[in-house]
């Protein structure tokens, strides 16, 4: 970046800014990863890389939605999707409707999540994009989870499964094992839950993820019908500046 900088290169400053705010949101310092995306889409507008500023958007309206601002990661989402569909972007256009299904099923609007998920995975089916086809399926199941059709989602976690092509990577495992615990909990097979809640916290700390790794043991907290506010999981959640979770029905 400094390199960047003193030649006066904008494109690569942006790039290297976004990659740098990548960089730090896997390390969990979502504040910074913030910073560096906003910086990042600053530059991407000043020379007018339309599809990068909707890039760098989407990337920002991530963590706020998983922050809990919910609203302010919609409007992100509708903004990125607006941009991009009149520019063409397909898979920019595509990732818009994903994250806006799973930002709608957070605030409980199920119905429009669905949709908007549906049209994520046939769009995602249609240009061959079977990795990202994979997320769909996996937010299907995590919406369905929240909406308490515990069938649907241990069918679009199965689902997930099976375009797997290769090993699953830990963070998206920790999500389909908390997925299919919380499933077997809505039907009180609680042995079945905590097996997968164990799986879900085991591979969420392999990968370092945190924000996975703080649900999946807020998922055993509840399990075990334990007070949340001193345990691990929510500093996790305070050290991301996390404000919001949506509670998934257990019965």
């Amino acid at each position: 970046l400094p390199i960047f900088e003193e030649v006066g290169d904008l494109k690569r400053q942006a790039t290297a800014l976004n990659n740098l705010g990548i960089e730090a949101y896997y390390d969990g310092e979502w504040e910074r990863a913030l910073d560096a995306y906003e910086r990042s889409r600053s530059l991407f507008q000043r020379i007018g890389d339309v599809a990068s500023v909707a890039m760098a958007m989407n990337n920002i309206g991530e963590i706020l939605s998983d922050q809990g601002r919910i609203d302010d990661a919609e409007m992100l989402f509708r903004e990125v999707q607006a941009t991009v569909d009149v520019a063409g972007h397909r898979g920019l256009s595509l990732m818009s409707r994903l994250n806006l299904g799973r930002a709608a099923a957070r605030a409980s609007r199920f119905d429009d999540a669905n949709e908007l998920l549906q049209e994520a995975l046939e769009g995602f089916r249609e240009i061959h994009a079977a990795s990202f086809e994979q997320e769909v399926h996996a937010r299907i199941a995590e919406a369905a989870v929240l909406a308490a059709d515990h069938e649907r989602a241990l069918s679009e976690a199965e689902l997930a499964e099976r375009l797997s092509g290769a090993e699953l990577h830990p963070t998206l495992r920790a999500l389909l094992h908390r997925v299919r615990g919380y499933a077997y909990l809505q039907v009180q097979r609680r042995d079945e839950a905590e097996r997968e809640f164990a799986r879900s916290v085991e591979a969420a700390r392999s990968a370092d993820a945190l924000y996975e790794l703080a649900l999946s043991l807020r998922a055993e907290e509840v399990l075990r019908g334990e007070a949340a506010d001193d345990a691990e999981a929510q500093r996790l959640l305070d050290a991301l500046n996390v404000t919001y979770v949506p509670n998934v029905p257990t019965g």
